[in-house]
């Protein structure tokens, strides 16, 4: 459905310190949203970089299509 393009918005909550906890890594999730065009914002309307997200600390996200 991601690759279709059929999937418009997404709304996550990713949490490092758990993620760290259950030993899994989130990275992959913002690099493949990112990757299949998604720019990803925080709850308050803030565009996130890449940059950014790779090292964010974890909270309500929305990936939206490009």
């Amino acid at each position: 459905m991601f690759k279709d393009r059929k999937i418009k918005n997404v709304i996550f909550e990713i949490s490092h310190g758990v993620m760290a906890r259950l030993n899994k890594d989130p990275k992959p999730v913002f690099v493949f949203l990112l990757d299949n065009g998604f720019d990803i914002y925080t709850s308050k309307d803030h565009k996130v970089s890449r940059d950014q997200i790779l090292n964010y600390g974890g909270q309500d996200l929305l990936a939206i299509l490009k």
